[in-house]
């Protein structure tokens, strides 16, 4: 999911992801990590959030893997310049 980073750049948006997500701010993380890999799904924001065993993360229930898996096409759908 995140090629090409070091352990500590992992850790990194690891702590970014859980702050956004306590914070309710889905979209934020959404381009956060599709500018890393842009086919990623609602399994890869699983994974980023679950890194670090060291603190507690969300889980996400079934209402909010739908709404996430929306707005992961939403943001994925380019904009047309003409």
């Amino acid at each position: 999911m995140l090629p090409n980073k070091s352990l500590e750049e992992i850790l990194y948006i690891n702590k970014i992801c859980n702050h956004l997500i306590n914070n309710n701010r889905v979209e934020e993380i959404i381009d956060i990590l599709k500018s890393y890999n842009p086919k990623f799904n609602i399994k890869d924001i699983e994974l980023c959030i679950k890194i670090d065993k060291s603190f507690d993360f969300t889980k996400f229930n079934s209402k909010d893997k739908k709404q996430i898996n929306k707005l992961i096409d939403y943001v994925s759908i380019p904009f047309s310049t003409n």
